[in-house]
């Protein structure tokens, strides 16, 4: 499996969070920003992401690891020994 295939598949995962409509739940109230409402989304979701036999075997939050940014996002690492970074920056 190219890595161009893994990207599309973490891609098409982070779409359909949007697409669901993550930041319109009726359910309860959350005062966190839009940004830490959206990495705990994709933070539940990604992890049971399988591409053509290449599973995602953890992931962590930038806090997690100690990446030094103000910015929220995610440390995907698969079980084939590639890892990736997912930045959440608000564009608009």
């Amino acid at each position: 499996m190219s890595r161009d295939e893994i990207e599309r598949k973490i891609e098409e995962a982070m779409n359909k969070g949007i697409d669901e409509s993550i930041f319109d739940d009726d359910e309860e109230e959350d005062d966190r920003d839009p940004e830490a409402v959206f990495e705990d989304y994709l933070l539940d979701h990604i992890q049971d992401l399988d591409v053509e036999g290449v599973r995602v075997a953890r992931v962590y939050s930038f806090e997690d690891v100690g990446i030094l940014t103000r910015d929220r996002g995610l440390v995907v690492k698969m079980d084939d020994g590639s890892e990736y970074q997912l930045t959440i920056v608000k564009s608009r």
